[in-house]
């Protein structure tokens, strides 16, 4: 079993931010497996069911707020008896540009709270994880964490979007490894 977490924020409220893009990768995995998510309270989070090169494989939407997002990467290891070995974090990056992403086995959480807290709650930094580029603010004296929360442009949802279509293709396609 492999798990693939998405890191957002639930609600109307924060479709099509930055700090989103999480979300985004798996609903195209989900488009492309033909999966569909339901709320799964057990594990604090939307999960679908599916298969990826032909391991079971969990995609999970935490719908507990970024910063408590270990909460429910926890639940779902426990539900599922997931090792750490085959989780696969998404997340945002500000230090990336707008629509790059990069893939690490392990690391620190480089500022990012929802990844913090996935690494506070699990005790380990080994986990997998894909950043993908949001870029950093334009104006330099607005913050991070009002930037991260603003609606995507057109333009900008369009980069991230093709962004978000390449990557799902590329972990559902076997080129990039989910465990």
């Amino acid at each position: 079993m492999c798990l693939i977490v998405g890191l957002g924020n639930p609600g109307k409220k924060y479709e099509r931010t930055r700090h989103n893009v999480g979300f985004l990768v798996l609903d195209e995995i989900a488009a492309l497996t033909n999966s569909k998510f339901r709320n799964k309270n057990e594990v604090k989070g939307q999960m679908a069911e599916t298969k990826i090169n032909n391991r079971a494989t969990e995609l999970l939407k935490p719908e507990t707020f970024m910063n408590l997002s270990g909460e429910a990467v926890v639940a779902a290891i426990k539900k599922w008896r997931v090792t750490k070995n085959k989780i696969t974090i998404i997340l945002d990056d500000v230090n990336l540009p707008l629509g790059t992403f990069r893939v690490r086995a392990d690391g620190s959480a480089g500022g990012h709270n929802g990844l913090k807290s996935i690494i506070e709650k699990t005790g380990t930094d080994e986990i997998r994880r894909i950043r993908l580029g949001i870029g950093r603010p334009t104006h330099p004296e607005q913050p991070l964490d009002k930037w991260v929360l603003e609606k995507l442009n057109k333009e900008d949802w369009k980069t991230v979007v093709e962004a978000a279509r390449l990557i799902a293709k590329k972990i559902v396609n076997g080129e990039i490894f989910i465990g």
